[in-house]
């Protein structure tokens, strides 16, 4: 969807409270939807795969649909892909085709555990939760603290690869949701004045800088 320039200038003189409160209003309408889609689905799998690309929203987005489940009785647990990453050895970390790490390849994931760790919830199970570190490039575990479904919970696993096929195969019953920030700003001729991805962009830089140790 694009947003016209001239429109948010006006509002964002005019009325800036309630542009808000629009913009608001919908995306809780959408975590509104997504939280009654999973429990309609809890019978078949307490499991919920939420992906989107980087900068999206995703945890916050998972919190918001945590805070939507609890208003309707349904309790939730959050497990982040990101802990399941592995700690970085440059031999052997994927590469991209000009040699550099790739570090958003889903083979930096332990994806074997993670797979396992989601069946043993979906079937009751305990698991132990592995720690990673952004700054240091490390991973701890599998140490974390323990995560166990009791009846009437679901876990929300969020990760830029939790709708991968290596990850959906250990659960195919999960429901599955994809968020992304793809609003584009035009001017009133249509022309391109600030993209969706741009956001997200300036939203990874910040939070590289504040939460992963990156400048």
């Amino acid at each position: 969807m694009a947003l016209q320039l001239s429109d948010i200038n006006f509002q964002t003189v005019s009325d800036p409270a309630a542009m808000i409160a629009q913009a608001d209003a919908q995306y809780q309408a959408r975590v509104a939807e997504a939280a009654e889609k999973i429990i309609a689905n809890k019978q078949n799998s307490p499991i919920v795969l939420l992906s989107g690309p980087s900068g999206s929203g995703k945890t916050t987005t998972a919190m918001k649909i945590a805070e939507a489940l609890e208003k309707r009785g349904i309790h939730s647990q959050s497990l982040s892909m990101d802990n399941y990453y592995r700690t970085y050895n440059p031999k052997t970390s994927p590469k991209t085709p000009d040699g550099k790490d790739d570090l958003e390849s889903p083979d930096c994931l332990n994806l074997d555990l993670l797979g396992e760790h989601l069946r043993m919830l979906a079937a009751g199970k305990t698991i132990h939760q592995p720690i990673y570190n952004f700054a240091t490039r490390i991973q701890a575990g599998p140490i974390g603290k323990a995560m166990r479904l009791k009846k009437n919970e679901v876990v929300v696993c969020e990760g830029i690869h939790a709708l991968n096929d290596d990850i959906a195969a250990h659960c195919p019953e999960a429901l599955r949701v994809y968020i992304s920030a793809r609003s584009n700003v035009v001017d009133e001729e249509g022309k391109m004045i600030f993209k969706g991805t741009w956001m997200r962009l300036m939203r990874r830089l910040v939070r590289d800088n504040n939460f992963r140790g990156t400048n």
